[in-house]
């Protein structure tokens, strides 16, 4: 029995040898899979601030698209032109296309006699106005308001001539701010006007502009908050 005893010693101590050399490389293998949850949380915000940027980049840039309005880019009679024969019809063509209401197109000899006839026919960008069949040698004004793709009523004006003219003093200058056209009574008006309200105002892109601002705070605080809480884990 006495034997027995010194025999077991050293057994005991290569085991504890082998305790002490496998112990550094378990702590080793601890540390190295502690990163891990940082780096998963650290992609989280990458992914959270890249969203926002894009989804704060897309507001401004959909922002002055949405401020942009229709604009007449031709006419047929144009501008000053002189034509040997009254046109059977005046067509205005637009950037985009018109909304099939609230538009009006309103043609007046040089004595102010309105010679257009019949409501306006809208043909996706054109606006087409037939004009009386009687009208003869003339300095005609064109006058027109039309309600554009985004809702918002856009208007002006412009004069033509056919043979000699007239006598009757018409204005021969162009214009397309609303203070130098002439009120187009009736509907035409009432139309425009309600659908101007439906257009997209100012303050309606800010607000969003806020709200999704705000959105994005809030999930960057929740992915910070959440690498915090894991870190001290």
């Amino acid at each position: 029995m006495n034997a027995a005893i010194p025999a077991a010693a050293p057994a005991a101590r290569e085991r504890a040898a082998v305790a002490e050399a496998s112990a550094p490389a378990r702590t080793s293998a601890r540390r190295r899979s502690q990163p891990a949850a940082p780096r998963r949380s650290r992609r989280r915000i990458g992914t959270a601030l890249a969203a926002a940027a894009l989804a704060l980049g897309g507001l401004f840039l959909a922002a002055p698209a949405a401020q942009a309005h229709d604009e007449l880019i031709s006419s047929d009679p144009s501008d000053g032109q002189v034509l040997e024969a009254t046109p059977d019809a005046v067509t205005l063509t637009f950037s985009a296309d018109i909304t099939p209401v609230g538009n009006a197109v309103r043609v007046t000899d040089s004595s102010g006699e309105t010679v257009s006839t019949g409501d306006v026919e809208v043909n996706g960008t054109d606006a087409v106005q037939r004009i009386d069949s009687d009208a003869s040698d003339e300095t005609y004004r064109v006058v027109w308001r039309v309600v554009s793709s985004d809702g918002h009523p856009i208007e002006g004006s412009y004069s033509f001539t056919v043979g000699t003219g007239g006598t009757g003093g018409a204005e021969l200058n162009s214009s397309a701010t609303p203070s130098a056209t002439p009120s187009l009574s009736g509907s035409a008006d009432d139309a425009a006007q309600d659908d101007e309200a439906s257009g997209v105002p100012t303050w309606v892109v800010v607000l969003i502009g806020v709200v999704t601002l705000v959105v994005v705070l809030v999930i960057v605080g929740i992915v910070f908050a959440r690498v915090r809480a894991s870190r001290r884990d």
